[in-house]
């Protein structure tokens, strides 16, 4: 096994292995192992996920970080099949996709990115951080791609890209503090910046017509709950018909009016 990245050791859930791997080269090693072995056709999937390092956090910085890569790591590891293969170098995710192609990998793509922007937006107040920038993008082998390095460099081309804003009350305007206050008294979560493209799995659950017309954005899904961005997430007009149209329980989250507004000016 290959020395550790970050000091992270290898972790699991059940067969649902991460392995941490020292360079991209090990990647390589690998595709051209399965190669070898058989396999006709690779799909490569990366997720680089990037988080601030504080001044001076030193060691405990480099702990948190590893405990939320394995926090996310270890969430997407479940929406891939076993026998797929899921490598952890330093912050960024490469999951290998055995007989998938192209097209396979865009679904998976979409899937893994559905599920991280709801974890993200969704984690745990204590002990995991935020990143505050992420990307996505896939490539397969031999098709487009007839060599290993091509594939890699090209799903290296990120496919979306999701800034993630932090709140710091003493840089925050007003409006910011009174929106986080609100969203802290009534004990939902709290989004300053919306993802401007919406996987097709969430705009066939709210089309942008429906978003539009009661003013609301789907941010993520996880098996019967959808996770859906407001202005007003006690508005219960909203929610009911929300939920008698999609058949899924809604988890509303508070967002800026001006933020919405925007988001769904591009959901189109």
């Amino acid at each position: 096994m290959c020395k550790k990245a970050l000091s992270l050791p290898a972790f699991s859930s059940i067969d649902y292995a991460v392995t941490p791997i020292n360079s991209v080269q090990d990647v390589t090693t690998a595709m051209q192992r399965l190669i070898a072995e058989g396999v006709s056709s690779l799909a490569l999937v990366t997720l680089p996920l990037h988080f601030d390092f504080r001044e001076g956090a030193g060691n405990a910085g480099d702990t948190s970080i590893q405990q939320s890569m394995q926090y996310y790591a270890e969430r997407l590891r479940r929406l891939v099949r076993k026998t797929d293969q899921v490598f952890l170098h330093k912050t960024t995710l490469y999951i290998l996709l055995l007989g998938a192609n192209l097209h396979g990998a865009g679904i998976v793509q979409e899937r893994l990115w559905e599920e991280l922007l709801w974890r993200v937006h969704n984690a745990p107040e204590i002990g995991i951080m935020r990143p505050s920038v992420m990307a996505i993008g896939h490539s397969a082998y031999p098709l487009p791609d007839t060599d290993i390095h091509g594939c890699i460099a090209a799903a290296h081309t990120h496919h979306l890209i999701f800034e993630v804003q932090s709140i710091q009350s003493q840089n925050a305007s007003t409006e910011t503090e009174e929106i986080a206050r609100q969203a802290r008294q009534l004990g939902v979560p709290y989004l300053s910046l919306l993802p401007r493209k919406v996987p097709t799995r969430l705009q066939q659950v709210i089309p942008p017509q429906l978003a539009q017309e009661l003013h609301c954005y789907p941010v993520g899904r996880e098996r019967n709950t959808l996770t859906v961005a407001m202005t007003n997430p006690h508005d219960s007009q909203v929610l009911a018909r929300l939920q008698q149209i999609t058949g899924l329980r809604i988890f509303p989250v508070i967002v800026p009016p001006q933020e919405l507004q925007t988001a769904l000016a591009q959901f189109i």
